[in-house]
């Protein structure tokens, strides 16, 4: 648990935080967060921001593991998947491959607003 309070672009900020997570073994790690920002700005109606998140950690062995991430945002009714996938090819060499979705949230409906897949390779040359 964690609270903050402090300056906000000329107004203030008051932020209550937590997370409680599991390490089921070596190979799984399961978490969840919650963070509540209340923010006043001058001549402004106050208001919250609550951010929920749940991650998910796994290694199938030393060269492959990955994470995935889910979070939601009230304040903008987003919701954002988040998934890397990382493989170590040889030492100091890496292969990630990520995945990312962000969802506006309404009542009846979700829109799809950002679809991102990226690869990403990298080689250490030693000379």
């Amino acid at each position: 648990m964690r609270f903050e309070k402090g300056d906000y672009f000329g107004g203030d900020k008051t932020t209550f935080s937590g997370s409680i997570g599991k390490r089921f073994s070596n190979h799984l790690t399961l978490y969840g967060s919650a963070n509540q920002n209340i923010i006043a700005m001058p001549n402004q109606k106050e208001f919250t921001a609550n951010v929920y998140g749940l991650t998910a950690e796994g290694a199938l062995n030393r060269k492959w593991f990955g994470k995935a991430i889910i979070q939601y945002d009230n304040f903008s009714e987003q919701l954002q998947l988040y998934c890397r996938i990382n493989w170590i090819h040889t030492p100091g060499s890496d292969l990630f491959i990520v995945l990312n979705k962000r969802y506006k949230m309404t009542d009846d409906k979700k829109e799809l607003m950002q679809n991102t897949q990226v690869i990403k390779l990298t080689y250490l040359i030693q000379i």
